[in-house]
Parts: structure tokens; C-alpha cells; sequence
């Protein structure tokens, strides 16, 4: 009994540390960019956000949920990039098939599904660091990680970027990608579609590792440790750039809204 109580322990914490940590700020990244997109909606022009930024993040969201698809051997059916005319707010998708039978395919469905929160603060961050003039320098060591937060916001304000045609240009595309984080319902499903057949992975796996006096769970902990720190050194660019981009979004287009007549948005209202 202790010997079952300790795998499920190791297993759920594994699950958490790793797997746990990807979904939720992939839930804080989508509501960042549901308000971003509830402020375009009701702005005096609620179709700018979709044609001038959405042209460009809708294909990269679609791309990496193809990406991801790609990864673990399913078919992919079609894939519409933009359609700015689709009704119900779908604008692009990815049709893609799997077995159902198939673990590694069942496991992929969790990597699908958030693809576009998982790949987008490294889209960022490769933007950040060969567009800006003076981008800060990274280091994956967690004593720099305060280091990093702070000179990177210096580094975005600096004088010399509003002279850089790299500033600007990293900007636009900073504001595609993260208008076009959000995660549609469907999207969500198709993750939490992937998260049983995980957490039946790293019991099997803890199992196994428990027989044969494996150390499996100091190797996964540390492995999960190293990369969410790479990782969260990303997100945190793009948490950064998320809310940078939201408050000016409201504050300009509650601004246009008050010159034309209009109401005040409130982006927390769908």
C-alpha cells in the first residue's frame, strides 16, 4: 500500500511540475489575449485587430498546432490559415487524425492543443533578441531570471529602439502573436483530451522504475525542473509583451471610442 501511494504521489507531482505548469499559463496567456481581443471587438473599428493583426498571428497559431500535430505522426486532414469570413469566430483551423489506440498519438493531443501558448514566448523571445538593438543578454541560470525581467523592460523602453526599424517591426509582431493566443473551447478539448493518457504515462513509467529500484523520479523532476526554467524565462517575455500590448490597446481605443462617440470598452466583457 505505501508502495502504491508513493508511485500515484510521484506521478501526480510529476504531472503537475510539468505537464500542470504548460496548461495553466497557457490559461493565463489565452485571457490575455481574450481581452486584447474583446477591446478590438468593441473598438469603433472592431474588424482592425482581425485584418492588420490577425493576417499574421492566425497562420502562426494554426501553424503550430500543425507543428505539434506533425510531431506525433498524426494526419493532417486540412488546414485553413485565415479566413476572415468563417462565421463563429474560427478564422483558421487544423483537421487532423489519430489512433486512438496509439499512446504516443494520445499523448500528442495535450501538445496540440496548446501549441500556441507553448511556441509563442519562443517566437517572441527569437523576435526580441534579433530585431531589438540592445536586447539583454539570457542565461538559463535561475539567479538570473529577476535579472532578466528587469533588463528586459528597460530594454523594450530604451531611447535607442524608437530610432530602430527593428523596434518597430518586432512590435507588429509582437502584437500578432499574442492577439491571437487565444485558445478557442476546441482547443482546450483537444488538450485535456491528451492529459489522461499522459498521466497514465508517468504511472506506467513510475511502475516500472519502482521494480527495478530506478531513480526515475530525481531524473524526471530534474529534467521537468531545467526546461520549465527555460521556459518560464520565455513566458515571462511574453507575459511582459501580453500586458504591454493590452493596456495600450485599451487605452488607445478607448481613447478613438471617446472622439467618435462611442462607449467605453470594457475588454473583460465578451
Amino acid at each position: 500500500m505505501v508502495a502504491v501511494m508513493m508511485i500515484v504521489k510521484h506521478s501526480a507531482l510529476q504531472f503537475l511540475g510539468g505537464f500542470g505548469v504548460l496548461f495553466f499559463s497557457g490559461l493565463i496567456l489565452t485571457w490575455i489575449s481574450r481581452w486584447t481581443n474583446n477591446t478590438f471587438r468593441q473598438s469603433v473599428l472592431p474588424k482592425l485587430g482581425l485584418y492588420v493583426f490577425g493576417i499574421v498571428g492566425i497562420p502562426l497559431h494554426e501553424f503550430c498546432h500543425a507543428l505539434f500535430a506533425k510531431i506525433f505522426f498524426h494526419d493532417i486532414g486540412s488546414v485553413k490559415w485565415f479566413d476572415p469570413n468563417a462565421k463563429g469566430g474560427s478564422y483558421g483551423n487544423v483537421v487532423h487524425h489519430y489512433n486512438e489506440h496509439n499512446i504516443y498519438h494520445r499523448i500528442g493531443l495535450f501538445f496540440i492543443g496548446m501549441g500556441p501558448v507553448l511556441l509563442a514566448p519562443v517566437f517572441l523571445f527569437a523576435l526580441y533578441s534579433f530585431l531589438l538593438p540592445h536586447p539583454v543578454p539570457f542565461s538559463f541560470h535561475l539567479s538570473d531570471l529577476g535579472y532578466l525581467a528587469n533588463g528586459f523592460s528597460k530594454s523594450l523602453l530604451g531611447k535607442a529602439n524608437w530610432s530602430s526599424g527593428g523596434f518597430y517591426v518586432f512590435l507588429y509582431f509582437a502584437i500578432c502573436l499574442t492577439s491571437q493566443m487565444e485558445l478557442s473551447p476546441e482547443d482546450f478539448k483537444i488538450a485535456r483530451d491528451g492529459i489522461l493518457p499522459v498521466l497514465l504515462l508517468l504511472l506506467v513509467v513510475n511502475v516500472i522504475a519502482y521494480f527495478c529500484h530506478w531513480n526515475v523520479h530525481g531524473r524526471l523532476v530534474e529534467f521537468f525542473s531545467t526546461g520549465l526554467l527555460w521556459w518560464s524565462a520565455f513566458f515571462a517575455v511574453a507575459i511582459f509583451i501580453s500586458l504591454m500590448n493590452f493596456v495600450f490597446c485599451v487605452i488607445a481605443f478607448n481613447l478613438l471610442n471617446k472622439i467618435c462617440g462611442k462607449d467605453t470598452i470594457n475588454p473583460f466583457q465578451d
